[in-house]
């Protein structure tokens, strides 16, 4: 048995990064990218307005000259080169290019108009005024994003406006999900009096979902060491394989004997926690297998505190941080292992900050053990007894 930080060690030292691929940016959402990227102009790439209006030249503004004449109307997507004469002003929209001869942009609503003759606000103002000139945001050649980084809607916006059509990522891991247990039937079956269904696969789709990872395989096995055997193989495929149910010390627990067959070497199986203490780890030179006790909160928890760190290394992304809340009321720990709990974050009207209120719940066997939860706390066995306002570490869900 090992501790929990021992645990997500030994995942750290034989999880390494995916290669990386070349993706079209509108399939690039979760990934993290995997090259430094250059503006490919400048930006704005011209000296764009920005407010509708009127456009002066300074110049004649200093001579405090305020009527003008309009003698042209520019919009969004026009190049018009307009030679300026005495006392002239141009129409510009929102977005379009200022002629480079004006430089001043009065917006619509503070001018006078009267058909074609313009008064402008009385006074000086600076040259550019309201004119977003051409490099202000980005200079050709700037770098505008690292590798590393996630390809989220912001991101995604600022490689699409830099023209970056294809985008180097770090490849997603396939996965496998193998839910074991004779008593598990589908989702859309009608279970028998000692059948249940199978939340576990519902559960971590959810959560690989949200990474925008797709199962590659899913099956559910009966409890005999054969099945599994042609399950493992079905499932070489796959980076990440996560098994639900058949990691415990029962007699029809076979998983941890059929990897060992499959030639998948063990690198620990036992933690030191509760829910969650048959969870195991194994690898090949291929892939990553995971197996977590079948209850459905034990599911969860390991999936969060192990699977997802696992893939996060493949995936090249950064290793999630805990945050750290004061506890709200008092909770006494029992036995002898560390223990995660579900917990409710709220905000906290007399003092104006976050705590953490403990969720009642039955025990990991609970299927509503994390509902209406945001995550869940950490009571470490280093601190049996904590009081009102002691500080925990939490893990949220999303």
């Amino acid at each position: 048995m090992v501790e929990i930080e021992e645990a997500k060690g030994l995942i750290d030292r034989n999880v390494f990064r995916n290669k990386s691929v070349l993706l079209h940016l509108a399939g690039a959402y979760g990934f993290v990218t995997d090259e430094d990227v250059f503006s490919d102009r400048d930006y704005p790439p011209f000296n764009r307005a920005a407010v509708d209006g009127f456009a002066i030249q300074h110049k004649e503004l200093l001579s405090q000259n305020y009527l003008y004449t309009k003698i042209a109307e520019i919009h969004a997507g026009e190049l018009r080169n307009i030679s300026p004469s005495p006392n002239s002003c141009v129409q510009i929209m929102t977005g379009a290019a200022v002629p480079s001869s004006y430089n001043v942009l009065f917006k619509i609503e503070d001018c006078k108009v009267n058909g074609n003759q313009i008064t402008v606000p009385a006074g000086d103002c600076n040259i550019y005024y309201n004119i977003d000139t051409q490099g202000k945001i980005v200079r050709k050649m700037d770098k505008i994003s690292s590798a590393g980084e996630h390809c989220d809607v912001q991101l995604i916006t600022v490689l699409a406006s830099a023209g970056k059509s294809t985008i180097k990522v770090i490849k997603k891991p396939f996965v496998s999900i193998i839910s074991t247990g004779n008593e598990i039937v589908p989702l859309e079956s009608i279970p028998g009096p000692v059948q249940i269904r199978d939340t576990n696969f519902h559960t971590l789709n959810y959560f690989l979902q949200k990474k925008n990872i797709t199962v590659d395989n899913y099956q559910i096995c009966r409890d005999e060491l054969d099945e599994l055997k042609s399950a493992i193989d079905k499932s070489s495929g796959s980076e990440i394989i996560i098994f639900t149910g058949g990691v415990s010390a029962g007699v029809a627990d076979f998983v941890p004997q059929a990897l060992e067959h499959a030639g998948v070497e063990k690198i620990f199986h036992k933690v030191k926690m509760k829910p969650g203490k048959p969870l195991y780890y194994g690898r090949n030179q291929k892939s990553h297998y995971f197996g977590l006790p079948g209850n459905p909160f034990s599911v969860m928890v390991g999936y969060k505190l192990f699977v997802e760190r696992a893939i996060d290394k493949l995936m090249g992304s950064d290793t999630r941080k805990d945050l750290v809340l004061p506890l709200s009321g008092e909770r006494f720990l029992k036995g002898d292992r560390s223990e995660y709990f579900p917990v409710k974050i709220f905000n906290n009207i007399e003092t104006g900050t976050l705590k953490v209120q403990p969720l009642h719940h039955k025990g990991s066997g609970d299927y509503t053990a994390a509902y209406k939860s945001d995550g869940i706390g950490f009571h470490d066995l280093s601190k049996p007894n904590l009081k009102d306002g002691d500080l925990i570490s939490c893990i949220l869900w999303e």
